[in-house]
């Protein structure tokens, strides 16, 4: 009852805006996909077609003037309380009324010119590479790289922000880590940055912050463990079966970084559960690896198809079962015979 009430005065409390844009620097909009090729599966391609017929990918940077910023969520404040949502974040985060508060209580945080990178949507891996770091290369290209950058503070310290910042270039940038006690108030420009999704270009200029390994012809089944929102409730049976084709079974929410990117960059086939490890197919670039997806039929979602299609990888959809109470299975016949197709 306590946490309706909250949710109740928090979306009664903040007003959500797209005016006051000062400048638009750049912004290009279009449907990447609208002619890619569809799978087999009538379900599936169903969904895909439509996806790819109606979404529409922006990318832009906009200015602000005079301005403040909400540290808990990245966000961009005009008067007392309105937000100007106009960075890639999750609509249905809003800071919390109190705290906000208690910060306009005390002293704000006072920059010239800045730019909001991220708050907390890289937290998600995937998102991580499709929404966030590829601002850099955006930003590059209007000299807009060194400005301060805001970066929440569960972003920054994130596993894969921390392993870029210990064995990559971009250490060099201005990173300014959110101080989740305070406003920030921008007294000349403000800049808010979001890339295009899948643009092929940004995603190898992030791969080249990355040393990869030698592809070694490795095959690598991708599961997931039964703490998340979808396990395969018959995972071991498939291990079993895959086993037998020279597949390894891993979960990468149980690897380092460095040992996901090892075994991806390595591998020419990738069978996965849909979700956020199976953005590691990215480092298997240089080798174009087929990808085996399986997907829960009431959660058909077409990141990894777009992410297959930008890389013109071999990509091959199986539709699962329903998820019941975060578990779902995988016809192993339909499994071992699209397995076939491709090792034969």
């Amino acid at each position: 009852m306590i946490q309706k009430i909250k949710h109740t005065i928090t979306s009664w409390f903040w007003v959500i805006s797209y005016s006051k844009i000062e400048k638009c620097i750049h912004y290009r909009k279009e449907k990447p996909f609208e002619h890619a090729k569809l799978p087999d599966n009538e379900t599936i391609k169903k969904h895909f077609h439509r996806d790819n017929s109606t979404h529409y990918h922006e990318e832009f940077i906009y200015e602000f003037k005079n301005v403040i910023v909400e540290s808990e969520c990245g966000y961009i404040l005009e008067n007392f309380r309105r937000i100007h949502h106009t960075t890639c974040s999750t609509k249905n985060r809003l800071p919390s009324v109190s705290n906000y508060i208690s910060k306009k209580m005390r002293r704000k945080i006072i920059y010239e010119s800045a730019c909001i990178f991220d708050a907390h949507i890289g937290n998600n891996y995937f998102h991580f590479f499709s929404d966030v770091i590829t601002k850099l290369w955006i930003l590059k290209k209007y000299n807009l790289d060194r400005l301060p950058l805001f970066i929440g503070q569960d972003v920054y310290y994130s596993t894969i922000f921390q392993f870029l910042i210990s064995n990559s270039t971009i250490s060099q940038y201005n990173w300014h880590v959110l101080d989740n006690q305070h406003l920030y108030t921008i007294t000349k420009q403000l800049f808010v940055c979001k890339p295009m999704s899948y643009d092929i270009t940004l995603w190898l200029q992030t791969l080249s912050l990355f040393k990869l390994p030698v592809l070694q012809n490795r095959r690598i089944f991708v599961y997931r463990n039964k703490n998340t929102s979808r396990y395969l409730y018959n995972t071991e049976t498939i291990s079993k079966i895959l086993k037998q084709y020279g597949f390894e079974s891993i979960d990468t929410s149980n690897l380092p970084i460095r040992e996901q990117i090892r075994y991806f960059a390595e591998s020419n086939i990738i069978i996965g559960v849909h979700g956020a490890g199976l953005t590691n197919m990215m480092f298997a670039c240089h080798n174009q690896p087929t990808i085996i997806e399986i997907i829960p039929e009431n959660r058909i979602a077409c990141q990894f198809y777009w992410m297959s299609t930008m890389f013109e990888f071999n990509y091959f959809p199986i539709l699962g079962s329903s998820i019941i109470q975060n578990e779902f299975s995988v016809d192993t016949n339909e499994l071992e015979q699209t397995i076939l197709k491709i090792v034969t």
